[in-house]
């Protein structure tokens, strides 16, 4: 249910702005939680399979509105319910840490659900306010086979990537809610809503499109007939309790992993290695946290009394109450890091000759350095917040709410990737090009336009800009289409398109329908959740993994570092490409290009000039090295990696151009 008040993190904010609103949305708090807090017990379970059976042959054709309303109508008054409440449970774990992403996605596919849920509501009109009409009643019950009661077939793998949402349906929604649908669409997508909901969550705009949206859909919940109606015996309302002090991650690792690992059997694909790996993964995320507090410094060296965080404190609210994801000073590092790289972001904007004009040459890498800063950042920051609500989620036993951030995860992880092999795809046109300045500057301008569609991209041109968003908003007018990215990835690596769409269809209910989860109704109705659950959990686990991370970001990195070190050093951007360049095919020689034995007394060296990184991975493909592992050396004034090979050797380079 929805504990009172409602975000109570933010609410010493929003309650000296929004007062109204605010006061509206602990009154459908509490008028909620009156109501329905688990399915109905299910009785009869082989009466009901005999109906969906013969609905499945009937092809959902009833003689008479009796069949109607005293057979299908009493099933449905269970299967309306597990869905909503499923999902209403991760809003209220969205509320009570004070994450808008999670509410936002939630709060978005509750109007999704509404949209089912009032076709119940129509079905059972006939025959009593509306004349039977056994082809309507058909119609109504087929869409119902699909969205709402048990499925009786599951979706085949090209199923899965055929399109989960139903638009037609989406267009017969109240204007109320298509507005409302619109503008959390620009929260739920890696797009610049959701970038800078990430850097300003405390602001008015969001706190009303939040408060809206969450209003006028329990608005249109209360009209439903069965909502207020239900007969249910009064159950002692619990929230999830997940805010422990103990890292949701440890939790996640050391006891619910166990429980699923029992019903996710090797019988169903996955091997004992793969459970392996996703405890550790989970440790390890555990054990970053308190990384965070000590690894750059205490306090750090930028500034921490910002945004969210200064708005906070001003509001004298104690630490103990504030947002889940700034309680700790590894939040709070995390965050104003963030901050500290939009502030650049904004600087470089500000600070370029003419504004929304064009620029060349060293502009063109005052713009670009700072943009993909951000945009790694971002994309991070949000993907560590998702992935502990996430674990959160899965150790409540709610798969709903685990299934909207793992996909929205995906999302990101995608965009990320693809944003990475068009930056390097970029860089090496860039160099083939050099000294020509003039086809530089064009390849220069169409990276940037690759980084401004990643954080500029926008379906809502009229809400309020950042002073950075100001130098794309002419030329970006769309979100990205999400499925290009994920496309471009599953060109890579095969599944990814069939793993989204198996997200995307749990998420839009036509997978896990509400009969589907609803198992035998009343106190035990989760259990048979765990298999989608333990599914979800190893597609949680490669997500936060240091592979995944470096699949989608090492490329960016890379690219971000060489154009930092022509911005330092270029007087002529050209010559300075040319100079710095390894083309294709060309061979590093030693004692010009390479120097040193490769041991950890002579490491391997690169002559100035040559970035570490580019030179690094160009050797080892030259020399037609296969890399077994690799690791952090430290040399003396300086660090490198120590690599060891497929036939146990070991080489050592060192980065003279990292010193400490």
């Amino acid at each position: 249910m929805l504990n009172i008040p409602v975000f109570r993190p933010w609410r010493s904010i929003w309650d000296t702005q929004l007062s109204d609103k605010m006061t509206k949305l602990d009154s459908i708090a509490a008028r909620r939680q009156r109501g329905r807090q688990r399915p109905p017990a299910l009785e009869g379970l082989s009466d009901h399979t005999l109906i969906l059976a013969a609905l499945n042959l009937s092809r959902a054709r009833l003689d008479s509105p009796e069949i109607l309303h005293q057979k299908i109508e009493p099933l449905l008054l269970a299967c309306v319910w597990p869905r909503w409440l499923l999902l209403e449970e991760a809003l209220d774990q969205a509320s009570t840490t004070g994450d808008l992403h999670l509410a936002a996605l939630v709060l978005r596919t509750q109007i999704e659900e509404l949209d089912a849920l009032n076709v119940v509501a129509e079905l059972f009109e006939f025959g009593k306010k509306t004349p039977f009409d056994s082809e309507a009643v058909a119609v109504k019950i087929r869409f119902l086979q699909s969205r709402v009661l048990p499925r009786l077939e599951s979706k085949n793998r090209e199923e899965l990537t055929n399109q989960a949402s139903d638009k037609e349906i989406a267009d017969k929604r109240h204007e109320s809610l298509k507005l409302a649908f619109n503008q959390l669409s620009e929260y739920v997508h890696p797009n610049y809503g959701s970038h800078i909901l990430s850097v300003r969550p405390h602001s008015t705009e969001a706190a009303t499109i939040v408060a809206d949206a969450f209003i006028v859909i329990y608005e249109a919940f209360f009209q439903l007939p069965w909502v207020e109606n239900d007969n249910c015996d009064h159950i002692v309302f619990l929230p999830l309790n997940q805010t422990s002090s103990i890292d949701p991650f440890r939790i996640l690792a050391d006891v619910t992993l166990p429980i699923l690992k029992k019903t996710y059997s090797v019988e169903m694909g996955h091997r004992e290695a793969d459970w392996k790996d996703a405890e550790g993964t989970f440790h390890h995320f555990a054990n970053c946290e308190s990384n965070w507090e000590s690894a750059f410094g205490t306090p750090p060296t930028w500034p921490t009394d910002v945004e969210a965080i200064k708005a906070l404190r001003e509001s004298q609210l104690s630490p103990s109450l504030w947002p889940d994801s700034l309680k700790t000073i590894s939040g709070q590092n995390r965050y104003s890091f963030l901050i500290q790289q939009e502030f650049r972001l904004a600087q470089a904007a500000n600070s370029l000759p003419i504004p929304n004009g064009s620029y060349e040459g060293n502009e063109q890498l005052s713009i670009l350095v700072p943009s993909l800063s951000f945009s790694i950042e971002v994309i991070e920051y949000k993907m560590w917040s998702m992935a502990r609500q996430a674990a959160r989620l899965v150790n409540a036993d709610s798969v709903l709410g685990v299934t909207l951030l793992v996909r929205s995860m995906l999302e990101h992880h995608a965009l990320a990737f693809e944003l990475g092999e068009k930056l390097t795809k970029a860089k090496n046109e860039v160099e083939k090009s050099a000294p020509n300045s003039g086809k530089i500057s064009e390849l220069l301008a169409n990276a940037e336009k690759q980084l401004a569609r990643v954080l500029a991209g926008s379906s809502n041109l009229s809400g309020a800009t950042s002073e950075w968003q100001h130098l794309w908003r002419e030329s970006i007018k769309k979100p990205y289409n999400i499925l290009t990215p994920l496309g471009t990835m599953n060109s890579k690596q095969p599944g990814v398109l069939s793993q989204y769409g198996f997200l995307s269809h749990v998420a839009h209910g036509t997978i896990a329908t509400g009969g589907d989860l609803l198992g035998g109704g009343g106190e035990g109705w989760k259990s048979g959740h765990k298999i989608i659950l333990a599914q979800l959990t190893l597609m949680l686990s490669t997500l936060c993994g240091i592979e995944a991370m470096m699949d989608r970001q090492v490329a960016s990195m890379l690219t971000g570092s060489w154009l930092d070190s022509l911005r330092e050093k270029s007087t002529d951007l050209g010559k300075s490409i040319k100079a710095k360049r390894i083309l294709e095919g060309q061979k590093l020689k030693f004692g010009r290009d390479i120097f040193g034995v490769g041991t950890k007394d002579d490491p391997y060296r690169f002559r100035e000039g040559l970035d570490y990184h580019p030179s690094f991975y160009h050797y080892l493909s030259q020399e037609g090295l296969k890399v077994d592992s690799r690791s952090v050396a430290l040399f003396k004034g300086a660090c490198g990696d120590e690599v060891k090979l497929d036939d146990g050797s070991v080489l050592y380079f060192m980065n003279s151009q990292l010193n400490i």
